[in-house]
């Protein structure tokens, strides 16, 4: 069976939060945080997937997102971890309110806590690029690491907020 690559690039990434980060609770869980199995806190490869690849279609770069992260037609050459959170991560709740879409008042009973991941918590990640002489996808990964460590790049639940 032949490789379907040549060459290989591993990228660690460490990283600080600088505003609070939502990951999200299990099954909806609005005052907890991912954690893995050992009960540290977690942001999903996916989650970090789609802030690149969401990143690099809205700056017309559709065709290289299809390349690094694949598509219905073929696999991505760029392959992204969970990023786990160092053991002194805070999680910490935050008041948040409910609103009634139909008047845009308050729900009766809508006022609820939101977990977060304190700012300053620092996480770790790494990328994997798999191909061969596509010396531009290693480009594109270092611009979409730049883009994340400018802040064009947020990671996340309710970034808006």
């Amino acid at each position: 069976m032949k490789a379907t690559f040549t060459k290989a690039a591993l990228y660690r990434v460490e990283a600080a939060c600088q505003t609070p980060l939502r990951t999200g609770g299990a099954g909806g869980d609005t005052e907890l945080v991912l954690r893995d199995r050992q009960g540290n806190a977690i942001i999903q490869g996916s989650s970090l997937v789609g802030a690149f690849r969401s990143w690099l279609e809205h700056t017309g770069e559709t065709a290289m997102a299809k390349r690094l992260f694949g598509s219905q037609e073929h696999s991505g050459h760029l392959m992204v971890s969970s990023g786990l959170f160092d053991k002194t991560a805070e999680q910490a709740l935050r008041p948040r309110l409910r609103i009634n879409p139909k008047a845009g008042t308050a729900d009766p009973g809508g006022k609820f806590d939101m977990a977060h991941i304190a700012a300053g918590s620092r996480f770790t990640f790494s990328l994997t690029w798999l191909g061969g002489e596509e010396t531009e996808e290693m480009a594109a990964v270092e611009e979409l690491l730049a883009a994340l460590h400018s802040g064009e790049i947020r990671l996340g639940a309710q970034k808006s907020n």
